[in-house]
């Protein structure tokens, strides 16, 4: 018997991932398009929204002096309506002689009709295809590509398009529908009604980690926004400090993009962080000529690679980069699109960048690209999905429901004439009949569902709860609601259960140490954090994972590259040499990215070779500082990466300590400098003394007990490629001279690490004695500029004394 082979054919991505399908094919309904179309496409190139939207003002521009009655003025927003309305058109099969038979003869439909003629006219003549024509492609086609199936089954599509009516007939009899009933099926409603939005979000934030520690996984939960504009900013900040990971890029209006501004501003002759002004030209040019202008620019400022030099904070970093490509990608399309449409308007610089504001208006670039988490989803996305709880915010009339107007173009009454005649385009109460359907996918969703509206909305003005909140309370078994203010949530717990007593533990915690071995690192953490030490150390609480390119990753790769280059030198070296070792340490630094997997933590390439040049720069700006340096062969490389405890046991006071020394040198009578690698700033003389810092100590310690006497420690800066020997115990060294603080006589040198043992000991018993008071010496909460903590979200601490 021959086994059944069906094809599923699914409206989203989100609902084709919940649904079994068994061994049958399934594609989402634009893939299926797709598919069915690619036999016939050959020769033929695809168009999208931009390039469609600017084919028509192109082809407006050429035509307004000739022939238009209605349109007599060229407008960028004419020419979007009028791309929007051609889509709407042409899914429904409505072709510009159909308009003529269908509408009044007006001179704005006359206009219309010419408008789309000359489009539809411009893309056969042009080999071209836009979305739309897709599915008249697949309608000539389809009954072939579906031979191989038995059937084809739409699921839960509800509200289906005209078109797509069109082409399940071509299927039948193979076609069926299968929509699950929509049926309200809500065990409990949880209304809140918040201050603002900021409160709003907060309070979600509350409300999922609550549900995370409860057992729900990101999969089982959705967020549902009409509006994620409103949100978008509130979302990525607020969802960041609580570590809830979002299932969506994170993307924003390029015009809001610190680089997109900088460069618009410099075409108007001003200067700012990304540019000199731009000396522009007097005469004026076309749009296309402008365009070319303005990437001669970027490359002549030294784009994109210069990006790194303006802010080497790597998010910022990533953040322009992604807005660099877009805008380059948007002005190639354009250019590419005038070489086919033909240009004679010419403008003035002006003009040009008011054009250029406008057509950039509406396009977004991707600031954050998603490694998985809670979807966000439309309530249009919401048809057929099932989850364990979903959170709906901005529940205000006229966000959700939308506060429908009537289109200008085709006014209501000749779009109602157009489905008196078979069609369903849009009307103001189709729209409103649609946008119910989406509350009715949003309650046959779940059996929990969290709803929220904010009390203010832009611009200080009060908002009205949406009717749909009661609607959703008839359907519901159970209903709670609650008010949040911004004071009531905007510190929020993440699931560490702190003891009353804040602070204080009454276990007795010698048991834990008595095998315990401190590192440097974990006792310098109790120095500046006592409750850090506590969280990480004791109660064993480590931080969400981090796939991304962080400041940690950055100093491993230094650190390792380092190590192996000094390890090949341990001879000393030559300063004619230099070009010879800045081929060597670039060569070691591709080998450490390599091994460590750093370009896997990036999604886009580029951004990922920006950091590999910039990294190769520093070390490459280090080596030559520091040839000099390292040219004296009094002191050549020893030890690099000197692990002791183990087999090298150390101590203080019975303590035991283990670690890394990133670099020892040794002269030949057998005399020994510490060194210790900081990518940038270097701890002061002061913070050594006040026992603040106490690594370096601790390692010229070790190295005393372990190898030998020790007369120098340092720090070396990668990123200032500087030496700083700021504890010299020998005079008589070259750099001691220089020196005004941290040279010592032997008798300061015994008594200073004297008194750092007995100092260490003292820290030890408080560790012991259950000493852990939540107050810091550094906080990025109190120090946003001198701290770093991985714990600063679940933190109780709010800055301030207890």
């Amino acid at each position: 018997m021959k086994d059944i082979m069906d094809l599923y054919v699914f409206p989203t991505r989100e609902l084709m991932k919940q649904r079994n399908c068994g061994e049958n094919d399934r594609y989402t309904f634009d893939v299926f398009i797709n598919r069915v179309i690619s036999d016939f496409t050959a020769g033929l190139t695809a168009i999208g929204d931009l390039e469609k939207f600017f084919i028509i003002y192109r082809l407006m521009s050429d035509a307004v002096r000739k022939q238009f009655k209605y349109f007599k003025d060229v407008k960028i927003g004419y020419a979007k309506a009028i791309s929007s309305l051609i889509s709407e058109l042409k899914m429904q099969g409505i072709m510009p002689d159909d308009l003529v038979q269908l509408l009044p003869r007006t001179e704005k439909y006359e206009d219309l009709v010419l408008i789309y003629s000359l489009y539809n006219d411009f893309l056969k003549n042009n080999m071209l295809y836009d979305k739309e024509d897709r599915y008249l492609l697949a309608m000539d086609n389809i009954r072939d590509y579906v031979k191989q199936y038995d059937r084809v089954i739409f699921v839960d599509f509800y509200d289906i398009t005209k078109i797509q009516l069109n082409l399940m007939a071509k299927v039948d009899p193979k076609a069926l529908q299968e929509n699950d009933p929509l049926i309200s099926n809500i065990n409990r409603l949880y209304v809140y009604e918040a201050w603002d939005r900021t409160a709003e979000v907060y309070n979600l934030a509350h409300q999922i980690l609550k549900d995370i520690k409860q057992g729900l996984r990101c999969e089982d939960m959705a967020i549902v926004i009409r509006e994620p504009a409103l949100y978008a900013d509130y979302l990525n900040s607020v969802f960041k400090k609580a570590g809830i990971p979002l299932g969506q890029d994170i993307r924003e209006p390029i015009l809001r993009n610190p680089f997109v501004k900088g460069f618009m501003v410099a075409l108007k002759g001003i200067k700012n962080s990304y540019f000199e002004a731009f000396d522009v030209p007097d005469y004026p040019m076309t749009f296309s000529q402008w365009n070319e202008y303005v990437l001669k620019k970027l490359q002549e400022a030294g784009y994109p690679d210069r990006l790194i030099d303006v802010d080497s904070d790597l998010e910022y970093y990533k953040r322009d980069i992604e807005a660099y490509g877009a805008v380059e990608d948007f002005l190639g399309k354009i250019n590419r699109i005038s070489a086919i449409t033909g240009e004679f308007v010419q403008i003035g610089i002006e003009r040009y960048v008011d054009q250029l504001k406008e057509f950039l208006k509406d396009m977004t670039y991707c600031r954050e690209i998603s490694r998985g988490g809670i979807s966000i989803i439309s309530p249009t996305g919401m048809r057929g999905l099932r989850f364990k709880k979903v959170y709906v915010l901005g529940l205000v009339e006229g966000e959700y429901p939308r506060a429908f107007i009537s289109d200008w173009l085709i006014k209501d009454d000749h779009r109602r004439l157009l489905n008196e005649k078979g069609y369903s385009i849009d009307t103001l109460d189709g729209l409103i009949k649609r946008e119910r359907l989406t509350l009715d996918y949003i309650m046959a969703s779940s059996e929990e569902i969290y709803v929220s509206y904010p009390d203010i909305i832009e611009g200080n003005k009060p908002s009205l709860i949406s009717d749909y909140v009661s609607l959703m309370a008839e359907h519901s078994k159970a209903v709670s609601t609650a008010s949040v203010d911004f004071d009531d949530v905007f510190v929020y717990d993440i699931g560490i259960d702190v003891p009353d007593t804040r602070g204080i533990i009454t276990a007795d915690l010698r048991p834990i140490f008595d095998n315990y071995v401190f590192s440097p690192t974990s006792l310098e953490k109790y120095i500046q954090c006592p409750y850090r030490f506590l969280l990480g150390e004791i109660l064993c609480i480590s931080p969400a994972e981090d796939n991304e390119f962080n400041a940690a990753v950055e100093g491993s790769v230094y650190h390792s590259v380092l190590s192996r280059f000094v390890s090949n030198h341990k001879n000393g070296f030559e300063a004619q040499d230099e070009q010879k070792y800045i081929n060597e340490i670039v060569a070691i630094l591709d080998e450490v990215l390599s091994e460590k997997g750093v370009d896997r933590l990036f999604d886009n390439k580029r951004v990922y070779q920006l950091m590999r040049n910039d990294m190769m720069n520093t070390l490459s700006d280090f080596l030559k500082n520091q040839l000099k340096i390292w040219e004296n062969r009094e002191y050549l490389p020893y030890k690099t990466e000197y692990f002791f405890g183990g087999n090298k046991e150390f101590r203080i006071n019975n303590i035991p300590f283990k670690g890394f020394i990133d670099r020892i040198d040794r002269s030949a009578d057998g005399r020994f400098v510490v060194y210790d690698y900081k990518k940038n700033t270097t701890p002061s003389f002061g913070e050594i003394i006040n026992f603040e810092n106490i690594q370096l100590p601790l390692y010229i310690m070790a190295v005393q007990q372990l190898l030998g006497e020790v007369v120098s420690g340092g720090f070396i800066s990668i990123k200032k490629g500087t030496v700083d020997p700021i504890m010299v115990r020998d005079p008589s060294l070259p750099f001691a001279k220089r020196k005004r603080k941290g040279k010592f006589t032997k008798e300061d040198w015994d008594k200073f690490f004297e008194d750092f043992a007995q100092n260490i000991s003292g820290i030890y018993n408080d560790i012991i004695s259950n000493k852990f008071p939540i107050q810091p010496k550094r906080c990025p909460k109190t120090n946003a500029y001198g701290a770093f903590c991985e714990y600063a979200d679940i933190c109780v601490y709010e800055g301030s004394d207890i």
